[in-house]
């Protein structure tokens, strides 16, 4: 999964500024044209309409570029959350940049972890099958857990039997 694009990195508050320092002087200069026009023409009243046009347009624009790098990053960390690895490009906004980074970074180390720990119980399952010996694993409410062949030919149960049943039955009552 690719999400974002490349281009020039700012920070959120740089985008901020310049919307702010976009819309206030547009948002000034259509309120004199509405203040100044006594006669209420329909030139100066058609100029400050599209001025305030061009400020909710502004306005709209950067929210979208915000909400689209943020929503991507959101995206990502719910993928992580599914077991994949998302792959982010850079983003416009530093902060979120940063952040899209960390989240593949993370995405990265689980899938890093989930490989070490499959290898590990491969390991494990790999050695106790081959143990000579009869290993029965017992959870605290006396239910077996693990049972290896040794096991199986010491019981004469089958794995899939031993499994989850008491572990009572395998062992004398005085």
């Amino acid at each position: 999964m690719r999400l974002g694009r490349a281009g020039t990195s700012i920070s959120l508050r740089t985008h901020l500024l310049l919307l702010v320092a976009a819309i206030l002087p547009l948002g000034a200069l259509a309120a004199s044209f509405v203040l100044r026009i006594e006669s209420r023409e329909p030139a100066g009243l058609i100029a400050a309409a599209a001025l305030l046009v061009l400020a909710i347009a502004l306005a709209l624009s950067m929210s979208r570029r915000i909400a689209n790098a943020a929503l991507s990053v959101t995206g990502a960390a719910r993928a992580i959350a599914h077991g994949e690895t998302p792959v982010l490009g850079s983003f416009p906004i530093r902060e979120l940049d940063e952040l899209a980074r960390a989240v593949a970074a993370a995405g990265s180390a689980r899938r890093d972890s989930e490989n070490r720990l499959r290898a590990a119980e491969a390991r494990v399952a790999a050695i106790l099958d081959a143990t000579p010996t009869a290993v029965m694993g017992i959870d605290a409410s006396r239910r077996v857990m693990l049972f290896n062949r040794a096991a199986e030919t010491l019981f004469g149960y089958a794995t899939s039997e031993a499994i989850g049943a008491a572990a009572d039955r395998f062992f004398a009552q005085r």
